[in-house]
């Protein structure tokens, strides 16, 4: 990763931004009054009083020389008086001299009436003169007046931030004053903008992560923030994080554990979820009616205090349900709490839900905003995880996930975010190619030994978090952690003369799987070819028996399993469980007169993936594809998220083969 640091010889004296090179004055008209009626004229004179932002609009009878010298009707002395400011609009009116000036003639920029009633109440008005300096000045007022006006155009309204970064992503022609722009909006935006980092050029490494500088703060990019009730921690230089696609993390949280409590139906999620509680859906088709800003906006979550976790429920813990509680008084409230829950539920934990109802968690945890246990039961893979934005709120709503990432360093802060959120029990994680990771969470391929690169990545993410050095006085490296990831309940080891075991996972089935990797996401469709193809188990070796696999091992007992081709079984789907849904984003761009080109043209890429080329349209139709409009990266360039359930060809085709 490129990565570049101001130093102080290019932030020299004309480089740096001097405040006193701000100040200006202005000169407005200011109305005396006995501070007794301050909140009348205040409320009479609302549209017209001065208002600027870190700037007060009543002067103190100190502030100014001549609040003290003009003549009041009553008498009043000067600690009780005050002087109401009017705006520039109405004071430029005022300030033109006319023969015959007074000083009632400063109060020609008000209406008639208004001029009449502030004479009437005792108000006199005078001239006064304000300093402008530099602090009070905005992030655009300051860059106004320091970039040429043909340039003026490209200076950046906005910014995004993560954590206490600001990144920036300027434009050729504003990048001579780039150091300026940093120092502004870093002076401008302190304590909570402690770095500003501009991209010096497009995502172009399969890690996702892009080469930048730092322009101008500390060289600190290991940041903490929070997002929909999760918290994270993160190397913004080595993971990818787009704090743009909060929303779209939550909505598709939200769908999926409102398809597991039923209120989806296979092959049209978006549909329903657009009206099942918890999740207000905007899936709209391209090109609909309204800007596509709008269109494209991102779902919120809703809900009602069914959602609430019960008084004494267990911190950290969302899969065994609420804590037993050891005294009456303390049973009793969450019994109550049990009977409110079960009252409200309607779909997914709460109780009609609607875009206005998020409003009403202004103020609360934002664990209150959903269903802790809605997402029992419902296993996902996600094959593109980062640093866990899908898979820690799954989890933190009871779902069991298996993440996993390429990047050795998102695997890293990956395995330290499930730990920041007690969720460890309900995430696994993994770092492997993503097609190789479908394979192992099938069974057909072994776990492959997590990448030394890795482990020295989750060493130094483990010495950056204060909370786990507190815990331990041991330092940290390397050889701290495993070779390989800790395996979830299902794995195996085969015996061998080997002398490391290979590690096999019996095979899950998961009811979702998430593709966030926008770029190149549908290439990896092709993962899921030969889905329902397994490795048969070793003679004797059984997984752990549970209530689920129970009755089938006892049904299996003694009957030696039909090998396909290669050795691998191929499973059935039966009654109680289906082929899982998929969601894969990708980036589309639309053409002009043909709304339904972009949606048309990821899906014939996702057929094209599934079932290689030539491969029939009908092997995914149209109508049995969710297209949900994320965001616009430019525009005419929508990021899109296409959900749709595993088609059975696919499913049965011959799987990609790995060696072993």
């Amino acid at each position: 990763i490129l990565r570049f640091m101001a130093s102080e010889d290019s932030l020299n004296s004309q480089a740096r931004i001097v405040p006193s090179n701000f100040e200006s004055e202005i000169h407005i008209v200011a109305v005396v009054i006995p501070a007794s009626k301050t909140n009348a004229f205040m409320e009479h004179l609302k549209p017209f009083t001065f208002n600027r932002p870190k700037m007060k609009t009543v002067l103190a009878a100190d502030a100014a020389p001549q609040i003290a010298e003009v003549t009041l009707p009553e008498e009043c002395p000067t600690p009780k008086r005050r002087a109401v400011m009017l705006n520039e609009e109405v004071s430029a009116a005022g300030m033109v001299p006319v023969v015959g000036d007074d000083s009632s003639t400063l109060l020609r920029g008000l209406p008639d009436k208004e001029r009449e009633w502030v004479l009437e109440k005792g108000g006199r008005p005078v001239r006064h003169t304000l300093t402008l300096g530099y602090e009070l000045l905005t992030v655009e007022q300051v860059l106004r007046r320091i970039i040429p006006e043909s340039v003026a155009k490209e200076v950046p309204s906005s910014f995004e931030t993560a954590g206490h970064v600001a990144h920036l992503n300027l434009r050729e022609e504003v990048l001579p004053f780039k150091y300026q722009i940093a120092q502004v909006i870093l002076e401008k935006n302190s304590p909570r903008v402690r770095s500003v980092v501009n991209k010096t050029a497009s995502i172009a490494t399969e890690f996702r992560t892009f080469p930048h500088e730092v322009l101008a703060g500390v060289d600190d990019l290991v940041v903490e923030l929070k997002e929909g009730g999760s918290k994270f921690k993160l190397d913004f230089a080595k993971v990818y994080w787009n704090s743009r696609l909060q929303h779209e993390h939550t909505r598709l949280a939200n769908l999926i554990c409102c398809a597991n409590k039923g209120t989806l139906q296979s092959g049209h999620v978006g549909k329903e979820g657009a009206s099942c509680t918890g999740t207000t859906a905007v899936t709209t088709a391209l090109g609909a009616a309204g800007n596509k800003k709008r269109a494209a906006e991102e779902a919120l979550p809703t809900g009602d205090s069914a959602s609430v976790e019960p008084p004494g429920a267990a911190a950290g813990g969302v899969e065994g349900g609420s804590k037993e509680l050891g005294s009456t008084k303390k049973r009793r409230k969450q019994e109550e709490w049990a009977k409110k829950k079960e009252a409200g539920k309607g779909g997914c934990g709460g109780s009609g839900g609607s875009a206005s109802a998020a409003s009403s968690f202004s103020g609360q945890s934002p664990h209150a905003l959903f269903d802790r246990t809605s997402g029992q039961g419902t296993t996902v893979a996600d094959l593109m995880g980062g640093v866990g934005p899908f898979a820690v709120p799954l989890a933190l709503r009871g779902a069991r996930v298996h993440a996993n990432d390429l990047n050795p360093d998102s695997y890293a802060w990956l395995s330290h975010n499930v730990t920041l959120n007690r969720v460890a029990n309900l995430v696994h994680p993994y770092c492997m190619d993503g097609r190789r990771f479908v394979a192992v969470l099938r069974g057909r391929t072994p776990v492959p030994p997590i990448p030394p690169t890795a482990l020295l990545a989750a060493a130094q993410a483990a010495a950056a978090s204060s909370s786990l050095m507190a815990t331990s006085t041991t330092p940290l490296s390397s050889s701290s952690f495993a070779s390989s990831p800790p395996p979830p309940p299902n794995a195996t080891g085969d015996d061998g003369d080997d002398k490391k075991k290979e590690v096999w996972l019996e095979p899950v089935w998961f009811e979702h799987a998430i593709m966030n990797l926008p770029q190149t996401a549908i290439e990896f469709l092709d993962a899921f070819r030969g889905f329902l193809y397994t490795r048969p188990r070793p003679s004797g070796k059984r997984g752990p028996t549970t209530a689920e696999n129970e009755e089938e091992e006892e049904e299996e007992e003694g009957a030696a399993p039909a090998l396909a081709a290669g050795g691998l079984v191929l499973e059935e789907v039966g009654e109680t469980r289906k082929l899982p849904m998929i969601h894969v984003y990708c980036f589309e761009k639309e053409l002009d007169g043909d709304p339904d080109a972009a949606p048309r043209n990821a899906i014939a890429r996702c057929v094209a993936a599934l079932g290689g080329v030539g491969a029939p349209a009908s092997l995914l139709p149209r109508d049995q594809v969710d297209v949900h409009v994320v965001r616009y990266v430019s525009p005419q360039k929508p990021m899109l998220c296409l959900s749709f359930r595993l088609p059975f060809a696919v499913a049965s085709a011959p799987p990609l083969e790995f060696p072993v």
